[in-house]
């Protein structure tokens, strides 16, 4: 199923015993387009603590009741490396939380999820041996190795902080980018919603991840391979209505695209 980051904003993330936080934005892989941790706020029972919840742990998702369902303890979120989502999150950090919940690094090879379904994992990254300190974590090693081999280029994107980011087709602007579409099967991010804005009365429009060509993160843009003309011809969305494969079907026919659903994953 298709949500949007601001529909999941306020879901409470459960396990079995009780709530553990509301999500309050995510984390996304610029590289692989896919949602990497859930930045959850912890609330009372933890003195307010933002925690990052990877996918992996996701169960199921209840939208009547907007819950999301994890298999995961309150212990075990207590105990998790603390983080601070207002700095860029490292490798390391990465590294520490993937331990603790033993989760599999998305870095080192692709893996699957508790579903069964592929998960993106963008870049494999490759190690080479070096001296070894006899007191670190197998984790810790593997993650100092990457940093020898000076790949240790973090990928992770909030989605507030590209909310707002101005899009720009190849004959000029088209709006601003206002969320951010997720498909729950593999967690991938399937589109940027627009704000087309006056020119085309106010529209939002879907564009899909696929189509972007680059973002510049010096002037907050992101540039998408298409022309107006053609984002002006294709079906309005509206974010009140949910995402039908009908809806997709005429989205990708209007962009003159095979639809993603046709085509076998890289």
């Amino acid at each position: 199923m298709l949500y949007g980051v601001k529909q999941l904003h306020g879901y409470k993330l459960r396990e079995t015993n009780g709530d553990i936080g509301d999500v309050r934005e995510v984390y996304f892989d610029d590289q692989a387009w896919c949602v990497r941790y859930f930045i959850v706020e912890t609330g009372t029972w933890l003195f307010g603590r933002k925690v990052l919840i990877s996918p992996v742990a996701v169960t199921g998702i209840d939208s009547a009741n907007a819950v999301i369902s994890v298999n995961l303890t309150r212990e075990q979120v207590k105990n998790s490396p603390d983080i601070s989502t207002d700095a860029p999150i490292s490798r390391l950090i990465e590294a520490r939380l993937s331990e603790h919940y033993g989760w599999p690094g998305y870095w080192g090879a692709n893996y699957g999820l508790s579903n069964g379904m592929s998960y993106p994992f963008g870049v494999t990254y490759i190690t080479r041996i070096s001296d070894r300190a006899p007191t670190e974590s197998k984790v810790e090693r593997e993650v100092r190795e990457m940093e020898d081999q000076h790949i240790q280029e973090s990928h992770l994107r909030g989605s507030h902080e590209v909310t707002g980011y101005h899009a720009v087709a190849k004959d000029g602007d088209i709006g601003h980018v206002e969320d951010f579409v997720i498909d729950d099967v593999n967690w991938s991010i399937r589109y940027l919603v627009v704000d087309a804005g006056g020119w085309l009365s106010d529209r939002k429009v879907l564009l899909a991840t696929e189509w972007i060509e680059s973002i510049s993160w010096g002037d907050s843009r992101v540039y998408v391979h298409l022309q107006k003309a053609i984002i002006a011809n294709s079906p309005p969305y509206d974010p009140s209505q949910p995402i039908t494969r009908e809806y997709e079907t005429r989205l990708f026919a209007s962009y003159q695209r095979p639809g993603y659903w046709e085509t076998p994953p890289a």
